[in-house]
């Protein structure tokens, strides 16, 4: 192969990179269309790659994963009914529709068994005091105080549960 033609051949090459790295993003579809904060929103387009800002409702949302073709997101608090926008450094694709932002859905029934803290030798007191759940509702972390067996009270540590088929299991 002569120069010319190697020289041809590579800029060539970087032409094509150079196109796929700013290739302008679209939006074909996305799913759910509706949905409370904390959603996980699946996003089907192409040059979604490298995304420099994706937006949900007017708040940049976080990615959980990107394909290129597929890029998974959440609805962070702040969010309202309104666009959906991936930017890249190909430009800016917005969604068909806007993504609807619904009241979250409170629980109206306990699901599983009241949890009890599994504490042998001290007692816990004010068991649940602090907690916090995941957004996807499957892990609870619960702190409460302990009375020591010498009458001293203090922290207790944080206790994990996991919800394994509607039933909260203690780890650890």
């Amino acid at each position: 192969m002569n120069f010319f033609k190697a020289t041809s051949l590579f800029i060539f090459q970087i032409f094509c990179a150079v196109q796929l790295l700013f290739a302008q993003p679209t939006i074909s579809s996305f799913t759910p269309a509706s949905g409370a904060i904390g959603t996980i929103v699946s996003i089907t387009g192409n040059n979604l790659n490298n995304p420099t800002g994706v937006s949900i409702g007017g708040v940049q949302a976080i990615v959980i994963s990107n394909t290129g073709t597929s890029l998974v997101a959440m609805v962070m608090p702040g969010a309202v009914t309104g666009a959906l926008s991936i930017t890249t450094a190909g430009g800016t694709a917005n969604g068909v529709a806007n993504f609807t932002i619904t009241a979250a859905a409170y629980p109206t029934t306990q699901v599983g068994n009241k949890l009890i803290a599994n504490a042998p030798t001290d007692t816990i007191v004010n068991f649940g005091r602090w907690i916090a759940i995941s957004a996807n509702g499957n892990t609870a972390a619960v702190r409460s105080d302990i009375i020591s067996s010498g009458g001293n009270r203090q922290r207790a540590p944080v206790i994990i549960y996991n919800k394994v088929n509607s039933v909260w299991v203690q780890q650890g």
